[in-house]
């Protein structure tokens, strides 16, 4: 008996030293790959520029704020992976719900997947508890900028809650000026959130330092606005909502509002002044045997920036994957107008299920 019980201890003991665990959600030995940092993704950004050479159209694609939904966002990182249009991603930050361990490597998973650059700019949630250390060590600095096809993106820190002293506006500044010689497009800001109401002093400023617009995420909506004699586009990410009855997969009560420009922030590298926003319903159909989900019935309308209906005959596809528990889910569409007015807009975007 004692050496059965020696042996069943060494084996004990074995087990436990092959398993391993967390001894705390709150630390911070993240295991992510450098992938997923600014700088590799830089490396990224560079050597397909040298593949592609000069050229005139290309698509950037804003994301934000997938930290409660690691999975939903991987879908859409496939999505665009699949799109030789889209030269590289913005991820606009909350890449975590809580700044803990776990979250930042849930999404490190998916992040890894994109095959296109894909460039991360911190969020308010990614500064809390021991987020703000885990960030620098994954992605690497708060405030960043890179040159693309001669356009600038400048990604900067404006997390006010968490951060003491957002933004740098003497940073900001430097990084709009152009230097002799340069040839520069377009000056593009990137942060979480947009100039805030306490500050709305930044948008000017902005504006003034030489930017031509800015793109932000953290409201869980899509939005535009600009100040009245500032005019500095300030676009956020877009979602939809939508019903779903699970008893039988009907898609009904489906919203999707997009505001679209034909200046650089859907074609970067052009310039334009036109704005407009499709107002677009739709119903569909979940798979019987996947979560996915297809439009059956797609219309809308597309008004310009003055109020004035461009086009009533919206047509298209929109399809998707919900996520459990089924309030949630992430798709892309494809629209345009039957009438004779060529309008057309793609994207991706996540949808949130009608309160």
């Amino acid at each position: 008996m004692a050496h059965i019980k020696i042996l069943f201890s060494t084996l004990f003991i074995l087990l436990l030293t092959a398993c391993q665990y967390e001894i705390s959600p709150w630390s911070t030995d993240v295991d992510c790959p450098s992938s997923v940092s600014v700088s590799s993704n830089l490396d990224k950004l560079a050597a397909l520029e040298v593949q592609q050479g000069s050229i005139t159209d290309y698509k950037v694609a804003l994301l934000s704020d997938p930290q409660m939904y690691p999975g939903a966002f991987e879908d859409v990182i496939k999505r665009i992976n699949n799109r030789d249009d889209v030269a590289f991603i913005l991820l606009s930050g909350d890449l975590s719900e809580s700044g803990l361990k776990a979250e930042i490597e849930w999404t490190c998973q998916s992040m890894k997947k994109s095959a296109k650059p894909i460039f991360a700019v911190v969020g308010n949630h990614d500064a809390l508890g021991f987020g703000q250390q885990m960030w620098q060590q994954v992605f690497g600095p708060y405030d960043y900028s890179f040159t693309y096809q001669d356009s600038k993106f400048v990604a900067y820190n404006d997390n006010k809650y968490e951060f003491v002293n957002v933004p740098d506006r003497n940073w900001l500044a430097s990084e709009a000026m152009v230097a002799d010689g340069e040839t520069r497009l377009n000056t593009i800001a990137v942060s979480h959130i947009a100039p805030w109401t306490e500050d709305l002093q930044l948008s000017e400023d902005l504006k003034q330092y030489g930017y031509d617009l800015t793109v932000h995420g953290h409201e869980h909506d899509f939005n535009f606005w600009q100040l009245a004699g500032v005019e500095l586009p300030h676009y956020i990410t877009s979602f939809t909502k939508f019903d779903v009855n699970f008893n039988n997969g009907a898609i009904t009560n489906g919203n999707l509002n997009i505001e679209v420009s034909d200046s650089a922030s859907l074609v970067l590298g052009q310039h334009g002044t036109a704005n407009s926003t499709w107002d677009v319903n739709f119903s569909g159909q979940m798979s019987a045997t996947h979560p996915e989900f297809v439009s059956n019935s797609v219309n809308g309308t597309v008004v310009d920036d003055t109020g004035v209906t461009v086009s009533n005959t919206v047509i298209g596809n929109i399809g998707g994957i919900i996520v459990n528990p089924g309030d949630k889910a992430a798709g892309g569409y494809n629209l345009g107008t039957a009438d004779g007015t060529n309008k057309h807009v793609s994207g991706v975007f996540t949808l949130d299920k009608q309160p």
